[in-house]
């Protein structure tokens, strides 16, 4: 099993590296999480998911961030 790309730091500290905060693939969840809620939420029989869905989701754009970036 592959290990997932987490994007890393979404909002790293500017003077303290060693503060990640949260991961991008977290912050794009979140974000996705209240797209899918506030349209399809009915589509779905249980958090989980939602949250899978939403997860789903972001894997999907750091994948094509990085087919952007060429560091795919």
């Amino acid at each position: 099993m592959s290990e997932i790309d987490d994007g890393g730091s979404a909002f790293p500290h500017p003077t303290s590296p060693q503060i990640k905060g949260m991961t991008l693939r977290d912050w794009f969840a979140g974000q996705a999480l209240i797209g899918v809620v506030s349209h399809d939420a009915h589509r779905f029989t249980s958090g989980l998911a939602l949250a899978q869905r939403a997860y789903s989701l972001a894997d999907a754009m750091i994948a094509e961030g990085k087919k952007k970036d060429g560091t795919e």
